[in-house]
């Protein structure tokens, strides 16, 4: 991935409020609507769509049936590092513990580690590239 389609990647990638925000307005729910059939706040939803707040597994399960989108689809455009995972990996293998220390210490750009996990990939199956 080159520098100029990495930005025009990183740029191009919704939010998960973006998401949420352009789904809702494709459908045609105000805000307000929105909340009410979650059974939350106009300003909870507000929050999300701005990225100062996350929804909970179940309030995301929610989102996603009401926007008739597939949870997993919604969840593509969730940035936040999945901390649980990451704490329960460092806990279980301290190796995961000094690999991401490393990271952090590196200071590497997010273009930096995905050609560090791109170059670490093994070749596909049969030899083809």
């Amino acid at each position: 991935m080159t520098d100029e389609s990495f930005a025009g990647y990183a740029y191009t990638v919704k939010t998960l409020g973006q998401k949420i925000r352009e789904r809702r307005e494709e459908l045609d729910l105000s805000l307000r609507e929105f909340a009410k059939k979650l059974d939350c706040s106009p300003p909870f939803i507000s929050d999300v769509e701005h990225g100062r707040r996350f929804p909970s597994e179940p309030m995301l399960e929610e989102m996603s049936r009401l926007l008739k989108l597939d949870v997993a689809e919604i969840k593509r455009h969730d940035q936040r590092a999945p901390l649980d995972e990451i704490k329960r990996m460092t806990e279980q293998d301290p190796g995961y513990a000094f690999a991401f220390r490393t990271l952090v210490d590196k200071k590497l750009t997010p273009q930096q580690l995905l050609e560090l996990v791109n170059k670490s990939k093994p070749p596909p199956k049969g030899g083809k590239k």
